[in-house]
């Protein structure tokens, strides 16, 4: 399961859906229906996946969505609001997969959020991290420190302008929480330094122990840390 791709298992949004069922639901941001390759959820490697697929459209198959929840050409797509993910289950996660429009209407900055339940603005919301967001078909992962949580919201902070707020599918990744396991075998062993080196030479995210989402020398002595520490 670490490493493991999740699709979420409802999605909720502030905005208002647009048009029908089948052009601008929001379900099409979890349902898998316009990806290139479909996953298998809990199973699938994310790394894998991510590196691989597309969305097929940037335009109709995009939740479309604005302001007031109209097809109106003044609509306008205020920043502030959010989309809550539910992943289903409390799961130890360390990144966001997401398929952004590539067009003008995609966002183009983004607030993570970890929280207790779909609601974001009851409180109870723990911030991961903010992130650029690419404007681009293909999937792009977007990496933060381990943080357990069965909802993640997505505040939008910025957007290219337009009426509308297009993007395509979201998806999870499932934290290793054993990160010193660097050769994936389920144990820590001296054999892991190894697996440690082959991932900073080929700038593999098992590389990265100190959660700062970089492969550098310095993740060596978190390396080391995480080695003495244990699984949990």
């Amino acid at each position: 399961m670490p490493g493991s791709i999740f699709q979420p298992t409802d999605v909720t949004t502030t905005y208002r859906e647009v048009f029908n069922a089948n052009f601008g639901a929001v379900r099409v941001t979890f349902d898998q229906s316009r990806l290139s390759q479909s996953y298998v959820s809990g199973e699938t490697d994310f790394d894998s996946f991510v590196s691989t697929t597309g969305h097929s459209n940037s335009g109709t198959g995009m939740m479309l969505v604005n302001s007031n929840g109209q097809n109106q050409p003044n609509g306008v797509v205020e920043l502030g609001e959010t989309i809550a993910i539910d992943v289903g289950t409390t799961l130890a996660i360390d990144a966001l997969g997401l398929w952004a429009a590539g067009t003008s209407e995609s966002m183009t900055e983004m607030a993570v959020y970890a929280d207790s339940d779909a609601d974001f603005s009851n409180g109870g919301t723990t911030l991961i991290a903010t992130f650029d967001v690419e404007r681009a078909q293909g999937c792009r992962a977007y990496r933060f420190p381990t943080v357990e949580s069965r909802f993640v919201h997505i505040e939008l902070l910025g957007h290219g302008g337009g009426d509308f707020l297009r993007h395509g599918e979201f998806a999870v990744c499932a934290a290793n929480t054993c990160p010193a396991d660097t050769n994936g075998d389920g144990e820590l062993t001296p054999g892991d330094f190894n697996g440690w080196i082959i991932a900073f030479n080929n700038q593999d995210p098992a590389c990265d122990q100190n959660g700062d989402g970089a492969c550098t020398p310095g993740d060596f002595n978190s390396w080391i840390l995480n080695f003495n520490a244990g699984c949990d």
